[in-house]
């Protein structure tokens, strides 16, 4: 029965993740194998533990550990984590990479599909949209309805404006 509990919990968990705070599949493992080893690690540390006053304590501590620690670690993860990271450490950004990772950033705040994000990146760099078309070989129609969409998406209505947006979202993750 535990196992069946830990099972439904940890999927409940997972899906919570990746449906609401549209997590990528390393946050979702790692923070919910983290809640699990922690959880083991306290329950191993309290039923070594002597105990005085009744042996059922340490396994009523243990039980509301159980649900505490997933607890807090959906009040830890805030919707910024997943795109800034904890610290050093930043899932799926590359070192290499910065405006990479600009544009990555860029496309899951304001919701930009890939082949949106690439050509947000060549409209930020100032292509237009016959260059655009010739460097992912799409039709000039195509690019024009991506356009289009991303302009919707940022909130923009002039490939300036596009860039103006860009720039500010590079100042930002600069400071």
């Amino acid at each position: 029965m535990a196992h069946c509990y830990v099972y439904v919990l940890m999927t409940c968990i997972c899906s919570y993740f990746s449906n609401c705070l549209k997590c990528s599949p390393g946050w979702i493992v790692s923070l919910t194998t983290l809640c699990m080893v922690a959880g083991q690690m306290l329950a191993a540390i309290l039923a070594a533990a002597p105990c005085t006053v009744a042996s059922s304590v340490p396994v009523a501590v243990s039980g509301a550990m159980a649900f505490l620690m997933p607890t807090v670690a959906l009040l830890l993860l805030s919707n910024d984590n997943p795109v800034s990271g904890w610290g050093a450490i930043r899932p799926g950004a590359r070192k290499e990479d910065g405006e990479g990772a600009l544009f990555a950033k860029i496309a899951s705040d304001y919701g930009l599909t890939a082949r949106e994000t690439e050509v947000t990146e060549y409209l930020a760099r100032g292509r237009n949209k016959r260059v655009i078309s010739q460097e992912l070989g799409l039709a000039e129609e195509t690019v024009k309805t991506h356009m289009g969409n991303v302009y919707r998406k940022l909130l923009v209505h002039s490939q300036q404006e596009l860039i103006d947006l860009v720039e500010a979202e590079r100042d930002a993750r600069d400071r």
